[in-house]
């Protein structure tokens, strides 16, 4: 179900013997994601909990949600492209089961900040709930 997820497992795993690899990896993922555009980044869209800013826009098409995010901090826009590509092509009833445990198979929690742990879990639930 979250084959994007795993993805991105295998990817920070080939990074873990670079130092500072994680981070690397974060950066370049934010750097491809292309971000929302200035209609996007108001109060509407932005997501609380985490200490960067961060805006998610979500819809809905076919019974499916869809999710695009942006960042102003270059780590945390990698962590927002990670949740976003792995969530988005979701239906309500898949997005029901997705836990904090899926997530951990990234294997950030040595590399990221508390505020960024709780920041990458505030996401996941704040996607779960736009799609309810």
């Amino acid at each position: 179900m979250l084959d994007k997820l795993q993805n991105h497992k295998e990817n920070l795993e080939e990074m873990s013997d670079i130092d500072m690899g994680q981070f690397m990896y974060l950066i370049e993922t934010g750097k491809k994601n292309p971000g929302l555009t200035d209609e996007y980044k108001t109060r509407d869209y932005k997501m609380n909990g985490c200490q960067a800013q961060v805006w998610i826009k979500h819809n809905e098409e076919n019974n499916k949600h869809y999710f695009k995010g942006d960042s102003d901090a270059a780590i945390v826009k990698g962590i927002v492209s990670i949740v976003m590509e792995s969530l988005s092509g979701l239906s309500s009833s898949e997005l029901d089961i997705v836990s904090k445990e899926d997530f951990d198979i990234l294997k950030l929690g040595g590399g990221l900040t508390a505020q960024r742990q709780v920041g990458l879990m505030a996401m996941v639930d704040y996607c779960k709930n736009k799609a309810k």
